[in-house]
């Protein structure tokens, strides 16, 4: 992979990156002058919110350890079977770090 494929993967995730921060941290999180009806939706979907939020969690670490990887000697090698990873494959799954083969 040449230099010009890794800084677009590590633009790509930066990216996603920033569409997952801005959701996870959003800067009014919670009003003060909630109703009880509000209140109340936000107890039901609490649940909900918690799965999504561990899940963008696990994301956000895997695309950030991704862009370290996409640093050093090892980018774009598969971490299994160290065959090269297609870029296209990088593009379309940034998070992985496994061929196609090895990911079945």
């Amino acid at each position: 992979m040449n230099s010009e494929q890794i800084n677009s993967l590590v633009a790509q995730i930066e990216v996603r990156i920033a569409e997952l921060e801005s959701n996870l941290f959003p800067a009014n999180s919670r009003s003060d002058n909630n109703s009880e009806s509000q209140d109340a939706d936000e107890k039901l979907s609490e649940a909900v919110n918690t799965h999504i939020q561990d899940k963008s969690l696990r994301e956000l670490a895997r695309l950030r350890a991704n862009i370290d990887w996409l640093g050093g000697d090892d980018a774009g090698l598969c971490e299994s079977c160290h065959e090269v990873i297609p870029y296209a494959r990088l593009c379309a799954v940034p998070v992985t770090r496994l061929c196609v083969y090895c990911a079945e």
